[in-house]
Parts: structure tokens; sequence; C-alpha cells
């Protein structure tokens, strides 16, 4: 089994913070949308993965984060974590993984090339907080 951990990151606006997959054929997904996040490592916790993971990815320091579950997919569990402020681009720094970053809409990420899980997740997500969408 594999464990892994993901951040949703919501701006003001109720948008979310998405990152590019790099186009290489070695990795799963490539050209893909994607929430930051990422495999655990051996003793870490799911909260310290999704830190490592947010820190690794875009530089950022997560605070005032919320767990909201974990997900199974196959042999893979994904613990999903929120957080929402007034976040810009600005605020994050795309480091060594990733082609861009860019805040979408809900309506947005239903029609953009996003890796399967995420898309479940983020549709779960807006479905468990009642949050209305067009």
């Amino acid at each position: 089994m594999f464990w892994a951990s993901a951040l949703i990151l919501e701006n003001k606006k109720g948008h979310f913070l998405l990152m590019l997959r790099e186009n290489k054929k070695i990795i799963p997904y490539p050209g893909y949308w994607c929430f930051v996040g990422g495999l655990a490592k051996l003793g870490e916790t799911k909260e310290e993965t999704m830190l490592r993971e947010v820190k690794e990815e875009i530089n950022f320091d997560v605070k005032g984060y919320k767990f909201f579950r974990d997900f199974m997919f196959g042999f893979q569990r994904v613990s999903l974590f929120h957080v929402k402020s007034n976040y810009n681009l600005n605020d994050f720094e795309l480091l060594e993984e990733g082609e861009d970053l860019k805040f979408f809409s809900f309506e947005e990420i239903q029609n953009l090339k996003i890796i399967p899980s995420h898309k479940t997740m983020i549709n779960k997500f807006i479905q468990a907080c009642g949050i209305q969408r067009k």
C-alpha cells in the first residue's frame, strides 16, 4: 500500500490551487493538473507528509489547515487537507516539480486534464462542504 497526502489550497474567491505536472513520460499522469502533495516517507505521519510536500513543491509553510478525510484509490491511501485564506500566486514559488501553478474555479476544474483521483477528491470536498456551485 502507498500512503500519500495532498492539500486543497483555496483562496477567498473560492478558487483552488493546482500544479501542472511535468510532461515527462517517466512520471504518472504527465501533463495533468493536480493538488500539491505526494508520497509519505517511512515513519512520517499524514500531516508531516503534507507539510513537507507543500514546502518541497511550492516553498510554502502551511498554517491554519484542517484534515478533511482519507480516500482509498486501489492500493493508495490519500489523506486530504484543506486550508482557505487570502492567497494569490505570488505567495508560492514553484520549485523542482511541476511546470505551472494556477488557481481554478470549481467549474473550470471540471473541464481540466486533472488526475482522476484528484477530481474525485475535489468533487467529494465540494459535496461534503455543501458549497453551492453553478
